[in-house]
């Protein structure tokens, strides 16, 4: 994969989202600003995460 392509792909919150488990959605809140949502599971116990990435 070429330099532009990966990047291209860091930068694709699709892409992103299917590569990260548990993610439920990235959303683009502004220039480089993401709200994330995701979930972990620890046995029977899941939580659910909202963050954002700067």
């Amino acid at each position: 994969m070429s330099q532009a392509r990966a990047w291209e792909a860091l930068n694709d919150t699709a892409i992103l989202k299917a590569c990260i488990p548990g993610c439920d959605s990235i959303d683009a809140d502004g220039e480089n600003v993401y709200d994330v949502a995701m979930t972990a599971a620890v046995g029977p116990v899941k939580a659910r995460f909202k963050g954002r990435m700067d």
